[in-house]
């Protein structure tokens, strides 16, 4: 959560929840996961608005060295 004012960001937070599965191969760790994420930013500048809220699933692969 942020803005507060700062850089005519009024609001900003995001909401993320996720699921990981990892896996160990040949001494290298990496996982795997699904979530869904919710991103909300409202930013107001003279000329210009933005209220945003994108929302939706996710998936990634990382890799542990």
């Amino acid at each position: 959560m942020g803005g507060w004012k700062v850089d005519n960001v009024d609001i900003t937070y995001q909401v993320i929840g996720t699921v990981a599965y990892r896996i160990k191969t040949w001494d290298v760790s990496s996982k795997v996961f699904a979530g869904y994420r919710f991103l909300h930013i409202d930013y107001d500048k003279k000329d210009t608005a933005l209220k945003l809220s994108v929302k939706g699933q996710t998936i990634g692969v990382g890799v542990e060295f």
